[in-house]
Formats: C-alpha cells, structure tokens, sequence
C-alpha cells in the first residue's frame, strides 16, 4: 500500500466511523436498540456575532429514508476501502 492509499483509507475510515456513530446515537440501527427523539441541530451564526440553534422533529417515514441514505453511504465507502487493498 502506497502512503496515498494508506492516506485515502484512513480518510474512508474516518468517515465510515462518523457515519456509524451517527447510526449508532439517532437510529438505534448499531449495537443495540436505542430509542432517542431525533433532532436535526442547525449551527449558524447571527448578525451580531452570536450562534443559534434550532431543533426540528422529523416524522418516522422520514427518519427510515435517511437511515436508509446513511446505511447506503456506509456500504459504499466500505466497498471504497476494499477496492484500496
């Protein structure tokens, strides 16, 4: 492995981790069944200078779509790092 590809997959390792933690704390879908209100935080900045945050609810059939977009990102970053090796 080339210190590119060693570089590139600890990049797909990384991510894969971020997203299965994701997974891990809003899904209930790794290691275990968690049930948690889920909330979408939003970070911005105000004019004055200040940061705000929002929280929005999401309904269930929603929730299951992004579970699904994230399952299928994971899958896909891990077959990324298989073609590296």
């Amino acid at each position: 492995m080339t210190e590119k590809t060693y570089k590139e997959a600890g990049e797909l390792l990384e991510k894969i981790k971020r997203l299965e933690s994701f997974m891990f704390w809003c899904s209930g879908k790794r290691e275990g069944g968690r049930t948690y209100k889920w909330v979408i935080v939003k970070l911005k900045r105000k004019w004055c200078g200040g940061v705000s945050e929002e929280e929005f609810e999401l309904t269930d059939r929603l929730k299951m779509k992004i579970c699904q977009c994230v399952e299928e990102e994971i899958e896909t970053l891990k077959k990324e790092l298989e073609e590296l090796h």
